[in-house]
């Protein structure tokens, strides 16, 4: 092997190591990006959930709501017929009664 040989393939030699070297640096950025993307898939996702719990407490909500007014009316209508029952009786009783004055 000459000197010229030798030469050369240190050449070479550095030549690789430098590649292999900036390569890895490459590879790591890529990684670090990778690892970036992947923490703010999981913020996106967790934004989203967030939105999804608000919004499935806010459906709740408004069915408590909805359900309430439904008692309320339930309990509205009960109170007219009642009125409505002692009306009836009264008005029976009141026709009974002419007969006792």
């Amino acid at each position: 092997m000459t000197i010229a040989d030798r030469i050369s393939q240190k050449c070479h030699h550095d030549w690789t190591r430098a590649f292999l070297v900036s390569h890895r640096e490459v590879r790591s950025a890529e990684q670090h990006r990778e690892v970036r993307s992947a923490e703010q898939h999981r913020e996106v996702r967790s934004a989203e959930q967030h939105r999804e719990v608000r919004c499935a407490e806010q459906h709740r909500e408004v069915r408590s709501a909805e359900q309430h007014r439904e008692v309320r009316s339930a309990e509205q209508h009960r109170e007219v017929r009642c009125a409505e029952q002692h009306r009836e009786v009264r008005s029976a009783e009141q026709q009974q009664r002419p007969d006792d004055r």
